[in-house]
């Protein structure tokens, strides 16, 4: 019937996670922190009404009858735990179809599932060992050292799904209702790995091999060959240097068609983010590799905009993340340009993917151990995260931004977004938008030490300090 199967749509959106990938399982986390996006506790919490981000989409859930709620996640945990399956269940199952409560119960569980298969189907990429020698001294783990990376091999991996599957793409096809049973739903899902997305996960694999754009392997060779670039098998190395390798490794892909590009200040100011200039990064016209001046060989006109990965690492306080910074943060994970942040925690790096109904970071830990990707037979190990729920004062204020622009458009708006976003925070905000009309000759944006990073000379432009400024912070 409608209303029974409705019962088991609704155990699917919540236990699916739990059976199946391990969503709602610890398991060999450095750290216990933070709840469960699938916890129990958390559930309950999103029956009052909330919305929830998963880099750049909403989802809002509705809000339904507590009581009825109540039993649904009781029996939803007792029947995924074995417990209790006799007749009792049967009356608190029937007690938990929608009846009164109608299209708004049925509403939430839709959201509920569309929220769980979203951060389900976003690249996992954590410790792996035993994979081929790596560096002088033959490493065959990155455990210990290499959570930076693999965080930021996932918002790299996000961006290449993004650009070649687009945000919809889902781990799942979905039968419809007419095609099969509702009971047998569950087991009839097919894995949606078309020719791309097997492309896309072999650029991950920890191999030497020219298909393995991105892996640890290639990584550093490339940092042995250029000068300009710093890490060695080994060495825990932060969001900047991660974003400045990650960087170069894009752009060394002429044919991968997207470029990298980190936006830094070489003061260790807030950046200065221009449109002009990043258009100029992005034309492929003239392109050159890594260790020309691409940004100024370029020019706007006759050229063919390649959409562009902007990383824009800061440090946003000193021994702590600075609270101005908080609602910038959450504001910028709402955009549809986002890639997530490259974050960490007491030392050990974490991939924001989203806020929480509360506004608090979600995030992705790379702190499992797993053996290393070397074929397909290893791709299921890319999926299955443990989506967790942290406070924003945990994280370390030493992060990475990125954010995909595809065209001239979303770069041009991207830009807007991060101006209004300062008018509203002028005291204390993420990077300075200068309108290219004001640049001075002596800020004219030039490349430093490598073709990945647009910075400015000197200190970036600076807002003169009127008597209503006093209040700027000085960090």
């Amino acid at each position: 019937s409608m209303e029974g199967g409705f019962w088991r749509r609704l155990l699917r959106a919540v236990k699916s996670m739990q059976r199946r990938s391990g969503f709602a399982k610890v398991q060999n986390l450095s750290f216990g922190v933070g709840d469960s996006l699938a916890s129990r506790k958390v559930l309950q919490e999103l029956r009052r009404g909330a919305c929830v981000w998963i880099l750049g989409v909403q989802y809002e859930f509705p809000v339904i009858d507590e009581e009825w709620m109540d039993n649904c996640v009781e029996s939803s945990f007792r029947i995924d735990h074995g417990e209790n399956t006799n007749d009792e269940d049967t009356s608190q199952e029937a007690a938990c179809e929608p009846g009164d409560v109608g299209n708004t119960a049925q509403a939430w569980a839709e959201v509920c599932e569309k929220l769980f298969w979203d951060v389900k189907s976003r690249i996992w990429i954590m410790y792996r060992q035993n994979f081929e020698p790596l560096g002088k001294n033959g490493m065959e783990s990155d455990v210990g050292w290499g959570c930076t990376l693999r965080s930021g091999q996932m918002m790299l991996a996000q961006t290449l799904c993004f650009l070649r599957l687009g945000r919809d793409w889902r781990l799942h096809h979905m039968p419809s209702q007419e095609t099969c049973n509702e009971a047998e739903h569950e087991d009839e899902m097919m894995l949606n790995f078309t020719q791309e997305v097997l492309e896309i996960l072999e650029m991950f694999f920890d191999s030497s091999n020219d298909q393995s754009l991105f892996s640890l392997h290639q990584i550093f060779k490339r940092t042995a060959q250029a000068p300009t670039l710093h890490g060695r098998p080994g060495q825990w190395l932060g969001p900047a240097a991660v974003s400045q390798l990650l960087a170069d490794a894009l752009n060394s892909c002429e044919d991968l068609g997207i470029r990298g590009c980190v936006l830094s200040d070489m003061g260790g100011g807030a950046p200065t983010l221009s449109s002009k200039a990043l258009s100029r990064h992005a034309v492929q016209r003239n392109f050159q590799t890594v260790g020309s001046s691409a940004c100024e060989k370029a020019g706007t006109d006759g050229g063919t905009f390649t959409p562009i990965l902007i990383f824009i690492p800061l440090v946003l306080g000193i021994e702590e993340l600075n609270k101005a910074y908080i609602p910038q943060l959450q504001a910028a994970l709402t955009w549809k340009w986002t890639v997530g942040i490259v974050g960490g925690t007491g030392g050990s790096s974490v991939y924001v993917v989203g806020t929480s109904h509360t506004g608090a970071p979600i995030i992705m830990d790379p702190h499992t151990v797993k053996k290393a990707a070397v074929g397909y037979e290893d791709l299921l190990s890319f999926f299955g995260a443990d989506a967790r729920i942290l406070d924003w004062m945990e994280l370390d204020p030493s992060l990475c931004l990125g954010f995909l622009c595809q065209h001239q458009d979303d770069l041009e708006q991207f830009c807007r977004c991060f101006s209004d976003l300062q008018g509203e925070f002028p005291h204390a905000p993420l990077v300075y938008v200068c309108e290219d009309q004001t640049l001075q000759t002596d800020h004219e944006p030039r490349m430093h030490q490598s073709a990945s990073t647009v910075s400015f000379d000197g200190s970036s432009p600076r807002v003169p300090l009127a008597a209503e400024d006093e209040e700027w912070q000085l960090l």
